[in-house]
């Protein structure tokens, strides 16, 4: 699962990995556990990202 802005995102539960300089993923594979609260906050805080980048822009 990728996370265009990823970089800028907190990730107290280290589940973000790359070394781009803005992209990072979350390698999601079958029959392996995953903290579900934690990637749901990653979710969450790349959606809110999202829009508050582009009220920024709409509003510049």
């Amino acid at each position: 699962m990728g996370f265009y802005n990823g970089a800028a995102l907190p990730d107290p539960a280290g589940l973000l990995q790359g070394s781009g300089k803005r992209m990072r993923h979350v390698k999601l594979k079958l029959n392996e556990d995953i903290d579900e609260d934690a990637l749901s906050t990653l979710i969450a805080d790349a959606y809110a990202d999202v829009r508050r980048r582009m009220t920024q822009s709409s509003t510049a």
